[in-house]
């Protein structure tokens, strides 16, 4: 599952730089800067889908302490893979906004793109991206009420 998971997770970090490529030949205006109020959006857009992941993306339905080791672990898993498509969408959406705005501005799209899909990728790598950290932040919510969960072993079994 995990696997899985991580492949998911980079194959939408491989579509933002393949969308790179394809805006680079449909934005003519590479070497434009655009309106400082654009990259500001897409600067805003990404400290909040920092905050938005922070706050609600590792919130899981926590372990009962009377749950049995399948049980937690089958809580574990589909926690933690909904826990990852969650936090892999609210990371994307820098991008994509930036993708919107670049077709809006007159001047500096496909910077305002690459500026977009940069903040995206660093959210992703992060935060969706399945490591040693993700699993621990969605453990830690998984055992808050005193249940066990062992989801590296869960999701490596």
């Amino acid at each position: 599952m995990l696997a899985n998971l991580r492949t998911v997770v980079s194959s939408v970090m491989g579509g933002l730089v393949i969308v790179g490529f394809a805006l680079w030949f449909v934005l003519t205006d590479h070497s434009e800067t655009p309106d400082p109020l654009w990259p500001a959006i897409v600067l805003a857009l990404g400290v909040a889908a920092a905050g938005l992941i922070n706050t609600v993306g590792f919130r899981t339905p926590a372990v009962a302490p009377s749950a049995t080791t399948e049980e937690s672990a089958q809580q574990a898993r589909a926690s933690f893979q909904a826990g990852t498509i969650s936090r892999m969408a609210m990371a994307e959406t820098p991008a994509i906004a930036a993708i919107a705005l670049a077709f809006v501005t007159d001047d500096g799209g496909y910077a305002l793109y690459l500026l977009g899909a940069a903040i995206s990728l660093t959210l992703l790598a992060v935060y969706a991206l399945p490591t040693d950290s993700t699993i621990a932040r969605t453990q830690s919510s998984l055992e808050r009420e005193g249940g066990r969960a062992d989801l590296a072993t869960a999701l490596n079994g």
